[in-house]
């Protein structure tokens, strides 16, 4: 039985890094999944590629602009914005303000909590491109719903980047994360104030990955780590029992 709520967010006015075709055809099998969900979407995407489809009362979407980053409000601190990309048409400030608010949606989610769930699951929207098949797709997310943590339960790879964070640290994944909503406030919380932290003290902001290892290098007792890649086993492995 669906105990978690998934929460996901497509937000394309700072997202480069595929074309909105991609997001919302993988986007879809997502939401096509019979879980409880709760989406944060701008409008003009929800009106021009779902709103004449039936997702029934196990998928609630909501709303969202540019104003619901919460470091756009803090972009004057951010005057020495240097990270080390490959990338740096998709690897901009904006990008990293959009990728630091997964907990903020995160937090919203259990605010709201239409499913009255204990515990709850970001998947990115776009997670489906790891996958690529849709049986053990459908599969891998029916069972992440079906799994409760009481910690927060989080891709992991391997230790990388320095450069004082200038480069991307794989350490945890990116793509999801989940458990019970009291831990996971903890998470949000503390997300929130390093990232602001940082952009005033630094004049920096870099990835959410990086500053979710932070965290954990303070807070190791809040996560519950499991092994995986950016492939399918980063769904597959989240439920699977703790060694």
């Amino acid at each position: 039985m669906s105990t978690t709520t998934v929460v996901s967010s497509l937000y394309m006015g700072v997202n480069k890094y595929r074309s909105v075709d991609d997001y919302i055809m993988y986007g879809r099998k997502l939401l096509q999944q019979n879980v409880n969900k709760i989406i944060y979407i701008e409008r003009d995407l929800y009106d021009m590629y779902y709103a004449e489809e039936k997702w029934g009362a196990n998928t609630t979407f909501r709303y969202i602009t540019d104003a619901d980053l919460f470091l756009k409000a803090y972009d004057a601190y951010v005057t020495k914005f240097d990270v080390i990309t490959d990338n740096p048409e998709k690897d901009t400030k904006e990008y990293m303000y959009l990728m630091c608010n997964k907990t903020e949606w995160m937090r919203r989610a259990i605010a709201e909590d239409p499913y009255s769930s204990e515990n709850f699951v970001w998947l990115d929207f776009g997670i489906y491109h790891m996958i690529r098949n849709e049986d053990v797709f459908n599969e891998t997310i029916y069972k992440i719903s079906c799994k409760s943590y009481d910690k927060i339960r989080i891709a992991s790879g391997e230790k990388s980047g320095g450069e004082s964070n200038r480069l991307v640290n794989w350490f945890f994944l990116g793509s999801i994360f989940g458990g019970d909503k009291t831990t996971l406030l903890l998470f949000c919380d503390m997300m929130k104030k390093k990232c602001i932290e940082i952009v005033k003290y630094e004049n920096r902001i870099y990835w959410e990955v990086n500053i979710w290892y932070l965290i954990y290098l303070e807070f190791p007792d809040w996560f519950s780590n499991y092994e995986s890649n950016h492939d399918v086993s980063i769904l597959i492995n989240y439920y699977k029992s703790e060694e």
